[in-house]
């Protein structure tokens, strides 16, 4: 009995001393590596931060990236200020220098170039998330409140909700993202010593375009012309059915007037910026320059009636956009007007109710006016 469980024994042994461990070591090991790599990525990113999401550079001389939907939530997640301005490209020219060093204010810009307004919403609310907004200076532009109130205004266009929300599991996608990747790579290729003079250098001219342009009539007169003959001013379903005064109303409620209403300590400053009289010229032709007129009288009325809102209608303002010499093209404007807007807006009463209808008939009859001259 002994000799035969001694033989039994004998025999299990060998078949397990015969077991190959090696390929579930293999495998370990890259389960361990799998797990590791993408870790060590993330904890090098995070330590370079190359959008400064976390915190402000202040090891390195940051970069700050052009790409807005990217760099904007960024800046206001980890930047100190007290101060937002909103808007699209219309907005990019505000000075945050001029802002700080002759009114006082410490501000950022949540500016999108060709946004819709649930795009400046999102911004301005990672910003408000914050608890350090006193004051935000809004430009509330026509062509962002078509559509649907919680998509980008360009369906192609890439927008990195995960920046934007308050889920952090959903910062590995900021953190394993190739671009970030190789950006922080770059900085740690090129590194370069904190410097604060070309930080502020920097942030203050981050997608500034007021020079990159010519300006005049003739100018803009022949990028009028020149629209107008490719048929881009034709009537188009597509574009009345996006501008639907129902969807404009809607993207009011929803993306600016909520945020006011469940924000009165913030200090909130409107406008209307001041479209040469070509712009409404090709709203005429569109067949939405009624649409026009129901935004802006329906975000003029829905807004001023908070006692924290200033309004500031300069689209009635006849030395801005009947001065054609002003634009680079039928909407966008000098630093210039910029600045006059900015000064007007901080140190005069804003625009009354009598002021504003007075405008809403002048548009009117300054689009036919137009019309005629041109075409």
């Amino acid at each position: 009995m002994e000799i035969f469980l001694s033989r039994k024994i004998k025999q299990n042994s060998t078949k397990f001393d015969k077991i190959n461990y090696l390929p579930y070591l293999k495998l370990l090991g890259k389960l361990f590596l799998a797990i590791l790599v993408p870790i060590c990525i993330m904890l090098f990113v995070y330590v370079i931060d190359p959008l400064q999401f976390f915190r402000p550079a202040k090891a390195y001389m940051p970069r700050f990236y052009t790409q807005e939907r990217f760099q904007n939530p960024a800046i206001a997640h980890s930047f100190s200020y007290d101060t937002v301005i909103c808007g699209t490209s219309m907005s990019q020219n505000v000075s945050l220098r001029t802002l700080r060093e002759t009114y006082g204010f410490n501000p950022i810009r949540q500016t999108f170039a060709g946004s819709s307004a649930f795009e400046q919403a999102s911004g301005l609310n990672v910003a408000i998330k914050t608890g350090q907004v006193k004051s935000v200076i809004w430009e509330l532009n026509f062509t962002s409140f078509g559509g649907e109130v919680d998509t980008p205004k360009d369906s192609k266009a890439v927008f990195p909700d995960y920046l934007y929300n308050e889920n952090c599991i959903d910062n590995y996608k900021y953190l394993l993202d190739p671009v970030q990747i190789r950006r922080a790579w770059q900085v740690v290729t090129n590194w370069l010593p904190y410097n604060g003079v070309v930080t502020d250098y920097e942030s203050e001219n981050l997608n500034k375009w007021e020079s990159w342009f010519t300006y005049g009539e003739d100018i803009v007169v022949a990028d009028f012309k020149d629209r107008l003959n490719k048929g881009e001013f034709e009537p188009n379903e597509k574009l009345i059915e996006m501008m639907d005064i129902d969807k404009i109303k809607e993207n009011i409620e929803v993306n600016v007037e909520k945020f006011v209403r469940e924000n009165p300590q913030i200090e909130w400053i409107f406008c209307f910026a001041p479209f040469s009289a070509l712009e409404h010229v090709a709203y005429e032709m569109q067949g939405i320059l009624e649409n026009e007129l129901f935004f802006r009288q329906a975000a003029f009325y829905s807004l001023s009636k908070y006692e924290n809102v200033k309004f500031f209608d300069f689209q009635g303002d006849v030395a801005f956009v009947e001065n054609l010499d002003n634009y680079k093209d039928s909407m966008h404007y000098k630093a210039e007007v910029t600045n006059s807007m900015l000064y007007y807006m901080l140190n005069y009463e804003d625009t009354t109710a009598e002021e504003f209808e007075i405008n809403q008939i002048y548009l009117k009859e300054l689009a036919q006016k137009w019309k005629s001259v041109l075409i």
